[in-house]
């Protein structure tokens, strides 16, 4: 059967129409949910199709139209923590403005109104107060008001540190320490959370903001102390303490909201 190219894109259109409801519903939905899961790929969609000036050089399409399907050549996902809809957003850059765009932003343009509105206040008042949970990636950093930072991310990254076989022993018995560490403290952040959340499986939640805030205290000057520099960091583990201690109220936002996770491994 002979199809043409033309064929399948008009068939794929109708076929984008036809689902378009189902995705701005769910689209939508943001209004009514208060958290939700940041994550996007690092890896390109679309790899073999792209012809190369410079083997050696992967920034450097050999076609100058093939630079936008480099460029653009990322997938985004966004999924809710309390039901399960979830968005894929594929041919995309990895800019920030991409974050800013899942974010709803958009919504407040295609309004059409004045920007001291009703509604448009209504809907900055939801960006405000929902929180987005993400990894430290840098088109997440000052694109939410309340940001829960990944705790999962942080420490994948120590663990692979501490099962590397390059590394010097003494570097690599260090990094096994630094590792066990922040696996203790990761726990006892999740353990916090339990109590936190009222309707844990635990049934020992916090009797008072006082005792809650007296874990936060302990928790954070743990924290501060795994964070501090030692003499046998390796690169990496150095970078990674200082993301943390730069960025340290946004991992502890989980501790103040009930409910939101404190990594976004849902997405």
């Amino acid at each position: 059967i002979d199809i043409s190219e033309w064929q399948i894109i008009n068939s794929l259109e109708e076929e984008s129409n036809l689902l378009r409801p189902y995705y701005q519903n769910i689209y939508n939905s943001l209004h009514r949910e208060a958290w939700c899961n940041y994550d996007e790929t690092t890896w390109k969609i679309l790899w073999n199709e792209i012809e190369w000036d410079d083997k050696k050089n992967w920034s450097k399409p050999k076609k100058k139209s093939d630079w936008w399907s480099w460029e653009w050549n990322y997938a985004w996902v966004k999924a809710w923590v309390e039901s399960d809809n979830v968005i894929f957003w594929f041919w995309r850059s990895r800019w920030k403005w991409v974050a800013e765009k899942l974010r709803w932003e958009i919504v407040i343009n295609k309004t059409g109104k004045n920007k001291d509105s009703e509604e448009v206040i209504k809907i900055k008042k939801l960006i405000k107060d929902q929180v987005w949970i993400s990894d430290d990636y840098w088109s997440y950093r000052n694109t939410f008001v309340n940001h829960q930072l990944c705790w999962a991310h942080p420490f994948r990254k120590i663990r692979d540190l501490a099962q590397s076989w390059v590394l010097d022993p003494p570097i690599s018995k260090h990094c096994i320490k630094a590792y066990e560490n922040f696996s203790k403290l990761y726990k006892k952040v999740q353990k916090a959370k339990d109590k936190f959340n009222e309707w844990s499986w635990d049934h020992w939640w916090y009797k008072s903001n006082e005792d809650k805030e007296k874990d936060i205290i302990k928790l954070s000057l743990e924290f501060d102390k795994f964070c501090i520099p030692h003499g046998k960091d390796p690169w990496k583990l150095k970078t990674i303490k200082e993301s943390l201690k730069d960025r340290k109220n946004r991992y502890f936002v989980c501790l103040n909201v009930k409910l939101i996770p404190l990594d976004n491994n849902t997405a």
